[in-house]
């Protein structure tokens, strides 16, 4: 009898906790369970599937307290990642960000996409980092963008076609980095007097950084231009200047030219240049000389030429060496000719030995 009493009661005790169980199960939530859970259940959904959870993708971002978002940053990342793997060759239509979101973004690359803002966009405030590829955008959508990102500190943009001008008014006091790549473009124009480094690859088109007082390394790669046209624009341009290199891979070069130009880099002090010129333009690159008048401070020069001792290049060479006194050391590499033009190093050398060196020039012929 006492072995029936107490089978009795362990059966009725099992009831009593299967009900509690079941009476809590009617309350648990997906928000309920905790973070890593949510994840990986988010990360193995179909995409159809995953595009019916938009309650639940909402509770994963916006009821996450600060520590939480620390603290599941990384596997966040590795879900959203895995999540993003089983969209491949599909196309997402509308991709919408909430406003939270935006307050804390930081850091964000744009690409492939099409880029049209909503009528109350008032930008990402605290990015500091963003990379745009391939975005087909309004001129006036992406000035739009880029003048709203007060605190922004890098940006490169990278094969967008706007077909017009990119004129970016709105101050920019924290950009330091810009990389604009392969753009079409007609004209780029920003405001950022703390900007440090930029540069530039694509076809040549007037750069307006006049503003930038801080420059300190400019960079461009120009598919094609007029040496003296691109020269004078970059003076416009990047007047504060301090490092500059510039390559020119299809070469012109006027006939006659004459630098009249009242401008100067006032602030250069290393020029780097890459001449690219035909055979029979080779006695030309004497027209630097006119251009180094704008130059008055320069300390370090890299004129790269196949340097076969030609007219206008010894000519050039002397020039430098007698009305630069800040230069510190003058290299003349043959080398680069295979096999090394010895002919050319052995004109080099004695030209070189007719005039007087700069007080702590060091001469290098090889």
């Amino acid at each position: 009898m006492t072995n029936d009493l107490i089978r009795q009661e362990r059966n009725a005790d099992e009831a009593r906790g299967k009900a509690i169980h079941e009476t809590r199960r009617q309350y648990v939530q997906f928000e309920d369970l905790p973070l890593d859970v949510l994840y990986s259940i988010v990360s193995r959904l179909p995409p159809k599937e995953y595009a019916r959870t938009s309650v639940l993708s909402s509770s994963l971002v916006c009821n996450c307290n600060t520590d939480d978002v620390h603290l599941h940053t990384d596997e966040f990342i590795h879900k959203v990642n895995a999540v993003l793997q089983k969209h491949q060759d599909m196309v997402v239509e509308t991709l919408e960000i909430n406003d939270g979101s935006i307050s804390r973004l930081q850091h964000m690359q744009l690409s492939f996409v099409y880029l049209k803002l909503p009528l109350q966009f008032k930008g990402f405030p605290n990015l500091k980092k963003l990379y745009i590829q391939v975005v087909h955008a309004s001129r006036k959508d992406l000035e739009h963008v880029l003048s709203h990102c007060c605190k922004l500190e890098w940006l490169r943009i990278d094969r967008c076609n706007i077909n017009d001008e990119l004129t970016v008014d709105g101050p920019l006091p924290h950009l330091l980095y810009l990389y604009v790549e392969n753009c079409k473009l007609t004209e780029i124009k920003f405001h950022a007097v703390n900007l440090a480094t930029f540069k530039y690859e694509g076809a040549f088109i007037p750069i307006d950084l006049s503003h930038s007082s801080k420059l300190q390394n400019a960079y461009f790669r120009l598919n094609e231009a007029v040496f003296q046209h691109a020269l004078i624009s970059l003076l416009k341009g990047l007047p504060n200047v301090q490092n500059l290199t510039l390559r020119i891979l299809w070469q012109h070069l006027e006939k006659h030219w004459l630098w009249d130009s009242p401008l100067k880099f006032s602030n250069l002090r290393h020029l780097q240049l890459f001449m690219f010129s035909y055979s029979e333009h080779v006695d030309k690159i004497l027209y630097l000389v006119s251009f180094l008048r704008a130059t008055p401070f320069i300390e370090k020069l890299d004129v790269h030429v196949r340097f076969k001792a030609a007219r206008g290049q010894v000519e050039l060479l002397l020039h430098v060496v007698e009305n630069a006194p800040a230069l510190e050391g003058i290299t003349v590499d043959t080398k680069q000719r295979k096999p090394p033009f010895e002919e050319a190093r052995r004109i080099a050398k004695e030209s070189l030995s007719t005039i007087s060196l700069p007080q702590n020039a060091r001469l290098c012929v090889i």
